[in-house]
């Protein structure tokens, strides 16, 4: 994978983080991992949306919920 080098600019109480967390040489690696971390989280908290639009939106039967039921062990008499 390449590497591209740029330089941006950052608040200072986020600078303070990021010398308090790394060691020298590590700080590249450190705000690549941060990015990865946000993206990926991002990611799973878009299909947790999905998910739950799509479940809201499904009407069970009570087939469905007996199935359900004897598939969790669970039984309703």
């Amino acid at each position: 994978m390449g590497v591209v080098r740029m330089n941006i600019t950052l608040p200072e109480d986020v600078v303070n983080i990021l010398k308090k967390k790394t060691k020298s040489g590590e700080k590249s690696s450190f705000i690549a991992e941060a990015i990865r971390s946000y993206s990926k989280k991002e990611s799973q908290e878009e299909l947790i949306k999905k998910l739950i639009a799509e479940y809201s939106s499904y009407e069970s039967s009570s087939e469905d919920e007996e199935w359900l039921n004897a598939d969790l062990g669970e039984s309703h008499e």
